[in-house]
């Protein structure tokens, strides 16, 4: 039987460690709470009324999840450790307001942040990057603590800058022809414009964007990408993803196959002597019908385009057929 491993506090105090509970596939987690979890504490906690919230890691990022929810999907879409929060009754008035440094910086470190920007913004590429933190800000994005915002995220909204970057100097037209950029993200090429710079623009490399594609992929693959707030984004992330590897490949068969047509066009015979036939003199020390019979040749080859086929068998003698 699979488990969910369990931590209850009520009052801010911890009631019940860390421990796995088994857990019914078919519970919803108002009846994991119930049938399981309600015997492991003690009988004055039996009536509380409480709030789930679940995670990957005891101390990581926590989502507030509803009781009506089927326990064990959620334990493979937010994590298998649970922090039950046990509620006050109703009508049970709290003897005095008191301010717990700790909950307070912990309360502080579950906000949601984004990544901070200078602004204004000197020049297109700093604008790049604060709108595509502003994409992620109105579609309800971010992460837990300021901290993780200003490194992880911060981090994040630059690397995907620079692979838009990339795309849009060397042409995202040329780009989105064969490969079509995801329609979240179209708004933001077309910024780079090349043709200010003096040097000439430059051309796709397939090593470039394989790169881009290995750090995208890296983010796509951690913990908090699979989080309900960046639903929205993970879908067009990957697809775009792909499509650099998709295009840093073309880029290689393309090489390929120049390079192979380049090698055929190399001449494998001497050019000066492939358009003409040498006619050579008759050997006049043979019999005189065979004499014949090469005088016929030769002169049919000189009245003949040197293009035309001519079948030797009709000019050889008999025995020699």
């Amino acid at each position: 039987m699979p488990i969910i491993i369990v931590h209850v506090v009520f009052n801010s105090k911890t009631v019940f460690e860390w421990e796995g509970l088994p857990v019914n596939k078919d519970m919803n987690i108002q009846e994991f709470f119930k049938d399981v979890v309600v015997d492991k504490l003690n009988p004055e906690l039996w009536e509380k009324n409480c709030v789930a919230y679940f995670s990957h890691t005891k101390i990581g990022e926590t989502e507030k999840i509803g009781l009506e929810c089927n326990a064990w999907e959620t334990v493979n879409q937010c994590g298998k450790y649970v922090t039950f929060k046990l509620l006050n009754d109703s009508n049970e008035i709290p003897s005095m307001n008191t301010i717990n440094a700790f909950e307070l910086m912990r309360s502080a470190s579950m906000h949601n942040y984004l990544p901070e920007f200078k602004l204004p913004a000197k020049n297109s590429w700093e604008q790049l990057r604060i709108d595509l933190n502003e994409l992620i800000r109105s579609n309800g994005g971010g992460w837990i603590g300021k901290d993780n915002a200003n490194n992880i995220g911060k981090k994040f909204v630059t690397d995907l800058a620079k692979s838009i970057w990339c795309v849009d100097i060397c042409s995202y037209k040329t780009f989105n022809e064969r490969f079509k950029i995801p329609a979240l993200f179209t708004n933001f090429f077309d910024r780079a414009h090349p043709e200010k710079y003096k040097s000439s623009r430059r051309s796709f490399d397939s090593e470039e964007l394989q790169r881009h594609y290995k750090i995208l992929m890296n983010y796509i693959e951690l913990p908090w990408m699979e989080k309900p707030k960046f639903a929205w984004l993970k879908e067009p992330l990957l697809l775009y993803a792909n499509n650099l590897l998709k295009y840093a490949e073309y880029l290689i068969s393309q090489r390929v196959i120049t390079a192979r047509n380049q090698s055929s066009l190399t001449p494998v015979v001497d050019e000066e002597k492939a358009g003409y036939i040498e006619i050579l003199d008759e050997n006049t020390w043979r019999k005189p019908e065979v004499v014949k019979e090469f005088r016929i040749l030769t002169k049919t080859l000189e009245e003949l385009e040197y293009w035309e086929p001519v079948n030797i068998n009709l000019f050889c003698p008999v025995l020699r057929k």
